[in-house]
């Protein structure tokens, strides 16, 4: 009967350790984080054109424009904001070359609930 119930824990405790993302990302509630004036940030809109901190990029040139940008910044993170249809292929992309060009932290921004 012991391991049984141990069995069940185990089960049931490891379901939490990896939750399922919601991947619809534009709403949800707004956590209070640390804000700074100094923030690098890529977006992505619904035509799919790529933005750097305002700046029109292409995934070419994203990592060097990149490190560039974080070179100015002392917490290193990098915030993503992108249409909630946009293809998952091309978020791991971006995320990939911000990990690579030196980014510590990835943050997604969405739009507060409602």
């Amino acid at each position: 009967d012991v391991i049984f119930q141990l069995l069940i824990f185990f089960m049931l405790s490891s379901t939490f350790i990896y939750p399922s993302v919601n991947m619809d990302l534009p709403k949800g509630e707004v956590g209070e984080g640390a804000q700074s004036d100094q923030q690098v940030v890529i977006s992505v809109d619904n035509e799919g054109d790529l933005f750097l901190n305002k700046s029109k990029v292409t995934l070419e040139t994203l990592s060097i424009r990149l490190k560039e940008e974080l070179v100015k910044v002392s917490d290193k993170s990098v915030y993503f904001r992108a249409d909630k249809k946009m293809p998952y292929e091309d978020f791991f992309k971006i995320m990939q070359i911000s990990t690579k060009s030196g980014a510590a932290h990835f943050h997604l921004i969405h739009e507060p609930e409602r």
